[in-house]
Parts: C-alpha cells; sequence; structure tokens
C-alpha cells in the first residue's frame, strides 16, 4: 500500500466564489480523506490527500494537491496544479493541470483553462476548455 507522506499540494481543483476570493486567506493547507463503502461487496473507495493554496492579491491564487486515490481494488496518486488570476475587475482567467503516471483509472494528465465572469456581486459565469488523456 502507498502513502501520501509528503509533497505540496493543490488545493482548488475550482474557483472560489468572488465573495470567498476577497478573504484575507494568505495561505492555506488542507489534510483530507474520505471513504465510501459501497455494496455487492465491492472494494470501498477512499482518498487522502494533502491540498495547499496561496493568496497573492484579491482574487489571485496559486494552488497544489498530491492525492492518493483507491477505486475499484486499484490506486492511483495524482499530483494537480491550479493558478486563478483576475484580468479586470469582473473578469478573471484560470489554468488548471494534474498528472497521474501510473494512471489506472484516474486521467494520465489534464489541462483546463477558464474565464470566469462577475455579473453581480457573488454571481459567476464560468467557461472554458479541457483536455484529458
Amino acid at each position: 500500500m502507498r502513502c501520501v507522506l509528503a509533497g505540496v499540494a493543490l488545493a482548488l481543483s475550482t474557483p472560489l466564489p468572488a465573495g470567498a476570493q476577497t478573504a484575507k486567506l494568505p495561505t492555506s493547507l488542507e489534510l483530507g480523506y474520505s471513504r465510501e463503502s459501497l455494496s455487492n461487496d465491492s472494494p470501498d473507495w477512499q482518498d487522502t490527500g494533502i491540498d495547499i493554496s496561496h493568496r497573492f492579491d484579491a482574487r489571485e491564487y496559486l494552488g497544489v494537491s498530491l492525492h492518493d486515490v483507491k477505486r475499484f481494488g486499484v490506486e492511483d496518486v495524482s499530483a494537480a496544479a491550479f493558478y486563478l488570476r483576475p484580468l479586470t475587475g469582473r473578469v478573471a482567467a484560470s489554468i488548471e493541470g494534474s498528472l497521474c503516471p501510473g494512471a489506472s483509472f484516474l486521467a494520465r494528465s489534464s489541462l483546463a483553462a477558464a474565464l470566469q465572469y462577475e455579473f453581480a456581486p457573488s454571481w459567476l459565469l464560468h467557461g472554458g476548455q479541457a483536455s484529458a488523456q
């Protein structure tokens, strides 16, 4: 059994709501574990991970993550990174990517880019493109 013992890990897989993006959060660290029991004697699903994010400025974030995921009786380890940057007072751009070199069920790699538009306070419209292998 592999363990996730170290690593800088990514915290944000989706952009925060606009109101949360202006909060005074310099750096955050999140350690997580989840376990889901399945029926029919199927193996449990588990996810253990570390997520780190840093706020550089209002609505500008960088994050990394490392996750050990078990499903279907197999295990994958995935690393990811995320960056969100405002382009104007209402428009922000984000890019994220992930790698899972020995992928059994997760994507071996993924890359996504998106724009978000705040059309009212804390109300966002997202649009983007993603690719996974």
